[in-house]
């Protein structure tokens, strides 16, 4: 989960889980009703598979007029046998 605004400019951010591209984070302007400066909270689902036993890295590149406030990770999932820990968040 995170919030996100973007001041009704373009900006994107885009996810990488240990190297690898997750995709990109749904901006502000997805959300019906949001406008100009209000932030959003908003959540993605990322496959299981981009996620290793011990450490991972997870990076946030932001390119243009987007603000990113917090960001909480949820590590649960069906079948996950071993604890999974965050070695860096880098934004």
């Amino acid at each position: 989960m995170y919030d996100i605004r973007s001041f009704g400019e373009l900006g994107t951010a885009d996810l990488v889980i240990n190297g690898q591209p997750a995709g990109q984070l749904p901006p502000p302007e997805s959300v019906p009703g949001a406008v100009f400066a209000e932030w959003v909270h908003r959540s993605v689902d990322i496959d299981p598979a981009l996620l290793q036993n011990g450490s991972n890295s997870i990076v946030i590149h932001l390119d243009g007029a987007v603000h990113l406030d917090r960001l909480q990770m949820e590590l649960s999932y069906a079948g996950a046998s071993s604890v999974i820990r965050l070695r860096r968040v880098v934004v």
